[in-house]
C-alpha cells in the first residue's frame, strides 16, 4: 500500500492498482474507488438501526436511510433484544445514560418503577434487556457513534 497527497491535501491509497480516497465527512467514513478523475464509487460503512417496525418513527428513520441509499443492517430488537453489555455499549456510542435509554411512557416503566432514583445502572441494565420495549427507538449506530431517532431526521447525522 502506498500512500501519497495529491493536489487537493487529501489522503490517497492505491492498493494493488486501483486508486482510493478516503474521506470523513462528520462521523461517517467514506471510500471512494476512483476509475477515473471525474467519477468516484461511493462506499460508506454499514449502519445499525435498532428497529420496532410497529412504531411510526422506526419505520420512517428506516425509510429515510434507504432513501439516502444507506447499507442499512436492521436488528428487530423486540425479536433479537440485546443483552445488558450490549445496552451498555449503546448507551456510551449514544454519549447517554441508561436512564436517558428508557421509554418512560410504556406501563412496565410504571409497573416496574424505574423513574425512582434508587435504581441502580445494573437495575437498568435487567430491566431492558428482560423488557426491550423500554429501549428508546429507533436507535441508529455506525462505526463507534449512535443516535437515537427522535426525530427520524437525526439517523441522518450518521
Amino acid at each position: 500500500m502506498l500512500r501519497i497527497v495529491d493536489t487537493l491535501s487529501k489522503c490517497m491509497e492505491i492498493i494493488n492498482g486501483h486508486r482510493y480516497r478516503m474521506m470523513t465527512m462528520g462521523s461517517a467514513r467514506y471510500t471512494l474507488q476512483l476509475r477515473d478523475e471525474c467519477t468516484p464509487l461511493i462506499a460508506m460503512s454499514q449502519i445499525t438501526l435498532y428497529h420496532n417496525p410497529r412504531c411510526s418513527k422506526s419505520r420512517a428513520a428506516l425509510a429515510l436511510l434507504k432513501e439516502r441509499g444507506d447499507d442499512i443492517r436492521v436488528i428487530e430488537y423486540l425479536k433479537t433484544p440485546p443483552d445488558m453489555s450490549q445496552i451498555k455499549h449503546l448507551a456510551a456510542q449514544l454519549g447517554v445514560s441508561i436512564h436517558e435509554m428508557l421509554r418512560n411512557n410504556e406501563t412496565v416503566y410504571r409497573e416496574l418503577k424505574l423513574g425512582d432514583a434508587t435504581h441502580s445502572e445494573d437495575d437498568l441494565l435487567r430491566a431492558i434487556a428482560k423488557h426491550p420495549i423500554l429501549l428508546q427507538r429507533p436507535i441508529a449506530v455506525a462505526d463507534k457513534r449512535a443516535v437515537i431517532g427522535r426525530p427520524p431526521e437525526k439517523v441522518l447525522e450518521l
